[in-house]
């Protein structure tokens, strides 16, 4: 199958409803967030309860928390009920918390706010399992590289999309607000009309009996993907490439404007570029293996992540432009489109590397306990994550630089890869 005939999944009704529903949360999650980051760094010092920056990063951490404490149960209700009955019921409460969401920001209360951030991290942990154990039963074997290029296309250009809405509405001035509190609303409905649209998937183990022990059940299921080596090898490498780009995505904004001298409407660039890039890539899994789950691929994005990496980290100035740089001045400038080009490589690169292993978690995961293997893969995932963030902290404080820092994780990226991978195909080839 080409890659220009996997779009035609789009007009599929087993596949069409379902990528718009995780499209659309995905999209009023990060309209959420980032119009959220943007509201409380806009607002005068006695007005918020704690230091601007501090209050964003508090912001952060209350969006993952929900993925720690209640994935295990959400691998549970979505392995024991019908997922399109259980997606349905899951955008019902998104429009709950953006309805509340709107009083929120009319009356600019920041604590109601935060808490619904919460409740949106808690929305986005239940529809995790489901996002990804849906699609082998609707999808064959050979169509399940392309439907996941797909959604990994859609999750990206959704972030892209919500971090530029959510950041302009917030923006504007008087009207800004009622504009960002009818986005929200709107979107939640539309991706509740979609959730109504989507067929039956049946539960693959509606037998199971719940377990509302957290601490228990999070550490079953870490153990269940353990026991079935395939999976939780394929896992390591998927969240590695949260990791990753959790790393470059969280350093582009000081990169454009710290180290390349430029201003606001170059960090969009920068980000439009890196979401593009791995969209593009997701896409691309397809064409160069149709129907095939490939560790070739997988190996050839992640040589990409680091020799790219290298390549930012040589051309990248030394010295931060003297004149802040607008767009036109930027793309006049021949070493800044080669930066560019370096970003845009990257994220592709990230595209071919994810795909295929997110593809094998989902066919090597039993049907009776696969919304749990996505669970455990989303714990994982988070963990990541936040390490990403711990050590980018650590190695800023100690004086590394933020190209340094990318370089770094570039060059690590290889031994992880080989060490995790070595493991990978060992398994596939027993």
């Amino acid at each position: 199958m080409s890659a220009s005939s996997t779009f035609t999944y789009l007009a599929q009704k087993r596949f069409a409803p379902y990528f718009w529903t995780q499209f659309l949360g995905a999209l009023n999650d990060n309209i959420f967030k980032n119009a959220l980051n943007i509201f409380i760094a806009i607002q005068p010092l006695n007005v918020l309860p704690l230091d601007s920056d501090i209050l964003i990063n508090i912001c952060l951490g209350i969006f993952i928390i929900p993925f720690f404490l209640f994935s295990a149960m959400a691998g549970q209700i979505a392995d024991k009920w019908d997922k399109a009955y259980l997606t349905r019921n899951i955008k019902m409460f998104e429009i709950m918390i953006m309805s509340v969401a709107v009083m929120g920001f009319l009356s600019q209360s920041f604590i109601l706010l935060i808490v619904l951030l919460f409740f949106m991290g808690l929305q986005s942990t239940l529809f995790g399992p489901i996002k990804y154990s849906y699609l082998p039963q609707h999808l064959d074997d050979n169509e399940l590289v392309a439907g996941t290029g797909l959604v990994g296309m859609g999750t990206f250009l959704a972030i892209l999309l919500g971090t530029l809405i959510g950041g302009s509405l917030v923006s504007i001035e008087t009207t800004g607000i009622l504009w960002l509190c009818g986005a929200v609303i709107t979107v939640a409905i539309a991706g509740y009309g979609c959730s109504l649209l989507m067929p039956k998937t049946p539960s693959g183990s509606p037998e199971l009996k719940l377990n509302f022990n957290i601490v228990r059940e999070t550490w079953q299921i870490i153990g269940g993907a353990f026991q079935h080596k395939i999976v939780f090898f394929a896992m390591q490498g998927v969240s590695w490439f949260w990791f990753f780009g959790a790393v470059f995505l969280t350093q582009i904004p000081n990169y454009v404007l710290k180290v390349l001298g430029a201003d606001s409407t170059i960090v969009t660039l920068f980000l439009s570029v890196f979401s593009l890039g791995i969209g593009v890539g997701s896409i691309l899994c397809n064409k160069l293996s149709p129907g095939k789950i490939s560790l070739r691929t997988v190996m050839i994005g992640a040589i990409g992540l680091t020799l790219f990496t290298i390549d930012l980290y040589f051309a990248t100035p030394t010295v931060a432009s003297p004149v802040k740089q607008t767009i036109s001045i930027f793309i006049e400038n021949s070493a800044n489109l080669h930066l560019l080009f370096d970003f845009l490589m990257i994220s592709l690169c990230g595209g071919l590397y994810i795909v295929p292993l997110m593809t094998l978690v989902q066919q090597q995961s039993p049907l009776q306990i696969r919304s749990r293997m996505i669970a455990a893969n989303n714990i994982f995932n988070a963990l990541y994550m936040v390490l990403a963030s711990i050590v980018s902290i650590v190695a800023l404080k100690s004086d590394f630089s933020i190209v340094e820092l990318l370089l770094m994780v570039g060059l690590l990226n290889i031994p992880v890869v080989l060490f995790w991978g070595h493991k990978l195909k060992r398994e596939v080839a027993a």
